[in-house]
């Protein structure tokens, strides 16, 4: 007997389906999403494109100290940008 197409699938959890590298926001919930900002300074303008929702998915691109420059991956937000992975003393990311 074959197995079924089911039984031959392997299962993946869902948080090592996603590539090395990419991160979650689970802050920013109660101010309507994670601060980007347009370049690494925490001077620079923020993004046009708004705030990183969250229960986004982003792909690390850069990481320099506390600040990450990001791809979106799912979820809603500017394409790319800078955000902190956290922010007094709440992770607003994490792998």
């Amino acid at each position: 007997r074959e197995p079924a197409a089911a039984e031959r699938m392997a299962v993946v959890p869902v948080a090592l389906a996603w590539p090395v590298g990419c991160w979650q926001v689970v802050g920013g919930r109660a101010s309507g999403g994670v601060l980007v900002r347009t370049g690494l300074d925490l001077r620079s303008p923020e993004h046009p494109d708004g705030r990183l929702s969250h229960g986004a998915y982003v792909r690390e691109l850069e990481m320099a100290g506390d600040r990450v420059r990001y791809r979106l991956l799912h979820g809603q937000g500017p394409a790319d940008g800078w955000v902190s992975l956290s922010a007094g003393g709440r992770s607003l990311l994490e792998r």
